[in-house]
């Protein structure tokens, strides 16, 4: 054995003493779906499409308090769209997923790489949607992740504080509609606090944005609280600001009110409705550009295996209602996912409505999933 892999080996066991094997995990999710859309014109589509998602996950320890681990996975897709009898097309891509190391003890946490950073209490109609894209459409619930240092501390009264700091995020993440400057870094802090029967926390985010190549510092705060009263009460808030020369457009208000009560029929039938109300102007909360959008979301489980889940939204501003209904299986490997969805009136791309028709007027769509 050469010296220079002895000493490797003698420094990594003064880091980690061996005293047994590193606990590792290797596993994978193979999801394949069909998707009909008809979309009101003469252009159909039918989509079929695989993804593959292999996860390696290590943890060391080096004391019972002290943790460092680590994950990476991969997002493998593939897609083969017919678009009419004479026209199809299509595109396969790999990037990663996940690619994170984490250090924690009992009360802090700090994580470093590609992560997925959410909060707010919302589910439908999310006011603090700021990092991640997840859709309650979505059977595999995936989340794009950010490249980001994130700090967590928790204190005694089960309050927290997070800190973060992303770099090299130049795509658009969550509801944003210009991308971050290429090279330019962002950071943000949100400090949780419990108040009665629930919390409330206080959130902010800076970060300096690219338009027509000209720097624009664009700094965020917000406001969300969650309670039980025997329902469930809940509200996000959030304010962006951006210092654009000669605009009307510099300011943004989100607030996202919602309640969700569990009724005792059958296994429980879950109802949860939420409004959104979104507003751009050249003053802080001023109504200039208004709109308005309300969600309606039930779940209900039927035995151990079957969930069957509808939801709404109506947006009110341009006279556009969605609907979804869903049905479920569950196995120790296996989900089975059906869905139809349909809408009356034009498409929406509302970046507000994470849901709202992007799969186009009407459709159904079926999903497989396998877990190993």
């Amino acid at each position: 054995m050469g010296n220079a892999l002895k000493c490797v080996m003698v420094a990594g066991s003064l880091l980690f003493p061996i005293t047994e094997v590193i606990p590792q995990e290797f596993n994978g999710e193979l999801s394949g779906l069909t998707r009909a859309v008809d979309n009101g014109s003469t252009s159909n589509p039918v989509t079929f499409g695989l993804r593959y998602i292999p996860t390696f996950y290590m943890e060391f320890s080096s004391t019972e308090k002290n943790h460092i681990d680590f994950e990476i996975s991969g997002n493998l897709t593939s897609s083969y769209q017919i678009v009419s009898a004479n026209s199809s097309t299509d595109a396969s891509n790999f990037k990663a997923y996940r690619f994170w190391l984490r250090y924690s003890t009992n009360r802090f946490e700090s994580r470093l790489g590609l992560q997925k950073i959410n909060f707010g209490p919302a589910k439908l109609l999310r006011a603090l949607r700021w990092f991640d894209s997840l859709d309650p459409q979505d059977p595999l619930q995936l989340a794009e992740g950010v490249y980001s240092l994130r700090l967590r501390y928790d204190f005694q009264n089960n309050a927290n504080i997070w800190i973060w700091g992303l770099y090299g995020n130049k795509d658009l993440k969550g509801m944003e509609v210009i991308s971050t400057r290429d090279k330019s870094p962002e950071y943000g802090v949100r400090f949780q606090y419990p108040i009665g029967n629930g919390e409330m926390a206080i959130t902010s985010h800076n970060r300096v944005i690219d338009i027509s190549g000209e720097s624009i510092a664009e700094n965020r705060i917000a406001l969300d609280g969650v309670w039980d009263i025997g329902v469930g009460v809940f509200f996000e808030s959030a304010l962006i600001k951006t210092d654009k020369e000669d605009s009307n457009q510099n300011w943004q208000s989100f607030l996202t009110l919602g309640m969700d009560y569990t009724f005792g029929i059958g296994s429980g039938l879950t109802v949860l409705g939420e409004h959104l109300l979104f507003t751009v102007d050249d003053t802080p909360f001023g109504i200039a550009t208004k709109k308005d959008i309300s969600g309606l979301m039930m779940l209900y489980s039927i035995g151990l295996l079957d969930q069957l889940t509808y939801f709404s939204f109506y947006n009110w501003s341009e006279n556009l209602p969605y609907h979804y209904v869903s049905w479920q299986r569950n196995y120790d490997l296996w989900i089975f996912h059906v869905s139809v969805f349909w809408s009356r009136g034009k498409n929406g791309s509302t970046k507000e409505s994470q849901s709202l028709a992007s799969f186009g007027q009407k459709g159904i769509q079926l999903t497989i999933i396998f877990n190993h």
